[in-house]
């Protein structure tokens, strides 16, 4: 009975789980590697779904709930994916006013933009340093500073990095003393856009909690009714899964609701706020 519960517990984790937000806007392709997902963890995942599912069928003998736990293995790692990736991506934002001020303090001293990139790559934050290594590797090897900040922007992949990356190449093409202002005023910018963001989202963290508490409160229901003996076999009829497949829709469909409730609130603020 025990594994009966955790099964059923894992069929709603998909209910309840943040979905990536940027994939309804980006391409298959840009999801596959922000992701990391390849044709290995396309096909781990789906050997993961297919084992879930015959184990919650097995467990509960509900159709629907098999087909949710093979749902919720399939998507767990890719969730976790995307926190990770969401968080090196936070990181990585974070680093750059400190990374702009160390290439501020190289530029004072006389080096060029050139100069300060290759000179200042080993003390940038830890976030930024990959990148920012390979970025003074190949200006080393004399690859062109628009080619390889071009590079670099594509690798890191966010925006905050394409806009710096950009003013730095356009600097380095105009050159002069107003290239440190430029960067200052940068760096400034990014911390205070990370600070509101920060705000508006510890504003808005109440929606997001109360969107998976609701989701998930029938589903915690569902789990103290199998601890009873017998208290599956209502579901295991037709209607029963009829029953369950409206409520997995109605939940999701509220969950996503409140999520995009969530996030829309979140641009105003955040607009209204820059």
């Amino acid at each position: 009975m025990r594994a009966a519960v955790l099964c059923l517990a894992a069929a709603g984790l998909v209910l309840v789980a943040p979905l990536p937000r940027g994939w309804r806007r980006r391409s298959h392709r840009s999801r596959a590697s922000r992701l990391g997902v390849d044709r290995r963890t396309a096909a781990l995942c789906v050997a993961v779904a297919a084992a879930a599912g015959a184990l919650g069928w097995i467990l509960t003998g509900v159709a629907v709930l098999a087909g949710l736990a093979a749902i919720a293995a399939a998507g767990t790692p890719l969730v976790v994916a995307h926190r990770a990736a969401r968080a090196a991506a936070a990181a990585r934002r974070e680093a750059w006013p400190a990374t702009l001020d160390v290439l501020v303090a190289s530029l004072r001293s006389g080096d060029p933009l050139t100069g300060a990139v290759t000179s200042t790559a080993e003390r940038v934050p830890a976030a930024l340093a990959p990148a920012f290594g390979r970025f003074a590797s190949d200006l080393r090897q004399g690859v062109d500073f628009d080619t390889a900040a071009g590079a670099t922007a594509r690798e890191l992949g966010d925006p905050t990095s394409e806009t710096i990356l950009a003013t730095l190449r356009l600097a380095r093409r105009a050159g002069g003393r107003a290239t440190t202002d430029v960067m200052l005023d940068l760096a400034r910018h990014v911390r205070a856009e990370i600070a509101t963001e920060k705000e508006v989202a510890a504003r808005q963290a109440w929606i997001a909690a109360s969107a998976r508490l609701a989701a998930a409160a029938p589903w915690m229901l569902l789990v103290l009714t199998a601890i009873r003996p017998g208290g599956l076999g209502a579901f295991r009829s037709l209607p029963g899964n009829t029953v369950l497949a409206v409520a997995a829709a109605m939940s999701l469909t509220g969950y996503l609701a409140a999520m995009r409730i969530g996030t829309v609130t979140r641009a105003r603020g955040g607009g209204a706020a820059t």
